[in-house]
Formats: structure tokens, C-alpha cells, sequence
């Protein structure tokens, strides 16, 4: 064999033996990786009873699957949405049209109270940080947060 051809099979195996060792680490190394856990979205709501008095109720964004633990975020649309427009509106100085749509005015409001009323993250993302910080409505008109009722 030439020395041409010697140099070609030895570039061939040192790009086949660095290819595969590239094909077998990419898959190793994510199954290495810890598996993210993504909360449910709030696509509807659910009515919670108040703990001082159980005559009253209010309306708390959750998922499909009957969870509180959900998160909304710029994009998302529904009952949730407008559940979430409404606590945002009536208890906590919100000023938005409750249209069911999670859009830029919903994320910068949200965002703005995150930041400046309620002392959390200002990531304009609804989940459970947010949930405990803001004040929702109860079928008395008054607000009240999270923590007043049962379950929470």
C-alpha cells in the first residue's frame, strides 16, 4: 500500500473512531441530565371555600387535572387567563381587559406587580410564588390571599 493511500485509511479511521465517539457521547450524556418536571398549565378554575367563613368562595385558576399547582405565562389563553385577569383587575389594581388571552399587557402587569407590590420574582410567569403573593376575590368582594383558604 502507498503512502497516499496509508494516509487516507488512517485520516478514514481517525474520523470514524472521533465521529462515533461523538454519536456515543451525545447520548450518554443526556441520560445523564436530571429530568426537568414542567408544572401543568391553568386551563380552568376551581371554586375554593374560605377558612374563616365556609359560606364564602373564591374562584383560583388550576388545570385540567384539578391541580392548583399550575403555572400561566405570555401565550397561553382560556378560563384560567381570565381568572387570573379578573384577581389581577378587581383586587390587585391590574387596569386590563379580561379577554382570556395571557398576551404582553397580562405579562407586563403582572410582571409590575410581581416586581413592585408583592416582592417576588418579576418574571411574569402565574404560578404557586405568584399564587401566594397576590390577593384574590371571594363571593363576599372582599381579597384575600391564597393562604386564607382551605387547602392552601
Amino acid at each position: 500500500m502507498g503512502t497516499a493511500t496509508r494516509r487516507i485509511a488512517v485520516a478514514a479511521a481517525v474520523t470514524g473512531i472521533a465521529i462515533g465517539s461523538v454519536a456515543m457521547a451525545g447520548p450518554a450524556f443526556a441520560a445523564d441530565a436530571a429530568p426537568t418536571r414542567v408544572a401543568a398549565v391553568c386551563t380552568t378554575y376551581g371554586y375554593v371555600q374560605l377558612k374563616s367563613n365556609h359560606a364564602e368562595v373564591a374562584r383560583i385558576p388550576r388545570s385540567a387535572a384539578g391541580s392548583y399547582s399550575c403555572t400561566m405565562a405570555l401565550g397561553n389563553k382560556g378560563a384560567g387567563v381570565s381568572t387570573l385577569q379578573n384577581h389581577l383587575d378587581y383586587c390587585n389594581q391590574g387596569n386590563l381587559a379580561v379577554d382570556g388571552v395571557f398576551g404582553n399587557q397580562t405579562d407586563l402587569t403582572l410582571t409590575e406587580l410581581q416586581i413592585h407590590v408583592w416582592d417576588i420574582t418579576g418574571d411574569g410567569v402565574y404560578g404557586n410564588q405568584t399564587r401566594g403573593a397576590m390577593l384574590f376575590f371571594a363571593s363576599d368582594l372582599g381579597c384575600y390571599r391564597i393562604t386564607s383558604f382551605v387547602g392552601f
